[in-house]
């Protein structure tokens, strides 16, 4: 994976929309509940295990977490989901531990962070789907995929091709099968 520390234009506006755009739901989730604070809490803590991490389109990889939260929060999922879609892959790309994330944010939390990590490699094994027990580590791992076809412009060719193939042989049905058709990738 290439590291650039030159940053476009487009992609400091982009960061600068979600950064904003995570301001904002802080606060409408104190609003809805009173452990907001979760979030902002998440946030930093991604934000700082993803630091200095690009991904290979050469945007700051911690925008795509926070994309993710932005969307499941937009679907009406709570601030559980939210957090853990914020944390989703510090499990398996940064330093941090489950155990870390449980002391921090709680069981439920770490669980579905885990769940969501073991789900992975979901596309050679999709008997995944059928054990696991945890709906909403699905809906995150669906959203996941479809925030992840939004980035497919840094890729080669093949692995885009690859990529929308996984997607329509076992996003999409998953995504339809569970009464979620405007979750699967279009």
């Amino acid at each position: 994976m290439e590291s650039s520390l030159s940053v476009s234009t487009r992609d400091l506006n982009s960061f600068i929309g979600i950064t904003s755009r995570i301001d904002w739901l802080t606060k409408e989730s104190s609003k809805l509940e009173s452990n907001f604070y979760i979030i902002k809490d998440a946030y930093e803590l991604a934000r700082t295990a993803h630091k200095n991490r690009f991904r290979q389109t050469g945007r700051s990889y911690f925008v795509h977490p926070t994309e993710l939260a932005l969307l499941i929060y937009s679907k009406g999922f709570g601030i559980e989901v939210v957090t853990a879609s914020l944390l989703h892959d510090t499990i398996e790309d940064t330093a941090v531990t489950f155990e870390e994330i449980k002391s921090l944010f709680g069981s439920r939390i770490a669980n579905l962070v885990l769940t969501v990590h073991r789900l992975r490699h979901i596309t050679q094994n999709p008997r995944w789907v059928n054990k696991c027990n945890d709906q909403l580590a699905i809906v995150v791992k669906l959203c996941d995929r479809l925030v992840n076809l939004r980035d497919l412009y840094g890729l080669s060719f093949e692995r885009r091709i690859r990529i929308a193939k996984e997607t329509l042989l076992f996003f999409v049905p998953i995504a339809q099968q569970l009464g979620l058709p405007e979750i699967a990738p279009k």
